[in-house]
């Protein structure tokens, strides 16, 4: 009995090999998961905010199509959503106009999933013509 040793190592790697793959095959990759609140979770209350901020309700409809309102909505809801890692688009509309996303929205967002969130501004005491708020929405 010569080579005890060789067949004794070739048992030790086997068995070697045995536990390292048991191993992998019990403990696979575990990848974290990642808690994604719903976009309607964010985005509605963010839209009732704003509807229930007089001042940005008011200045909506008075000054409907002007960017400085435009801009002061967008700076309202820009940093919820940017922090939560959504890309966004913004739209004001006329209630009896079309709205919909841009071509270059589309174009980026094809293979995501975009949803669509809009308010109704309605009316103060002094001023009626609705208006609605549209936001167009897609994880990154």
């Amino acid at each position: 009995m010569v080579n005890k040793r060789g067949w004794l190592r070739l048992i030790e790697v086997t068995i070697a090999i045995f536990i390292v793959l048991s191993f992998l095959i019990i403990n696979p990759n575990k990848k974290e998961k990642t808690i994604e609140v719903e976009l309607s979770e964010i985005i509605a209350p963010i839209l009732d905010q704003i509807a229930a901020n007089s001042i940005t309700r008011e200045e909506v409809l008075q000054r409907y199509g002007d960017s400085i309102v435009f801009n002061k909505v967008n700076q309202q809801i820009s940093p919820h959503l940017k922090a939560q890692g959504i890309n966004y688009e913004l739209k004001l509309c006329a209630l009896d106009e079309p709205c919909d996303a841009s071509p270059p929205t589309k174009i980026k967002v094809k293979e995501k999933n975009m949803e669509t969130f809009e308010r109704v501004i309605s009316s103060t005491p002094d001023y009626f013509s609705p208006k609605r708020i549209k936001i167009f929405a897609w994880r990154q």
